[in-house]
């Protein structure tokens, strides 16, 4: 059995879903290493352990995910980009996780969904 979390993607002409698969029996080291990394982001910046994460909020510096106004106004560009690398070196880590990605056309985004299902399954 495989955990997989799935997150979708895309603008008026494109759609792309990527899941990242993990082995039942990964689950605990992927687990490890996630909170791991959500320490870390919680030392260096304030970002609380239970904030959600949103590369696009993270990145683009739409949402304000620090414990304190101060540390938002202090989590510059450079800081969130600085803080998403830090997750996903900490997310590759983890030797049990895969990645697949399908894309596709938004007109067409039960084409993509259905050959992301069918990926899975092979």
């Amino acid at each position: 059995m495989y955990f997989c979390y799935v997150d979708d993607s895309g603008a008026d002409k494109g759609r792309t879903l990527t899941g990242l698969l993990v082995p039942e029996e990964g689950w605990n080291d992927l687990l490890h290493h996630w909170l791991d990394g959500r320490r870390k982001l919680e030392q260096t910046w304030g970002v609380p352990k239970n904030t959600e994460l949103h590369a696009v909020h993270l990145v683009k510096g739409r949402g304000r995910p620090c414990a304190t106004h101060e540390q938002n106004d202090g989590f510059s560009r450079q800081a969130r980009i600085a803080a998403h690398d830090l997750m996903l070196w900490h997310l590759a880590r983890c030797q049990s996780v895969r990645v697949l990605t399908v894309a596709g056309p938004t007109a067409k985004v039960a084409r993509v969904y259905r050959s992301f299902v069918e990926h899975l399954e092979q």
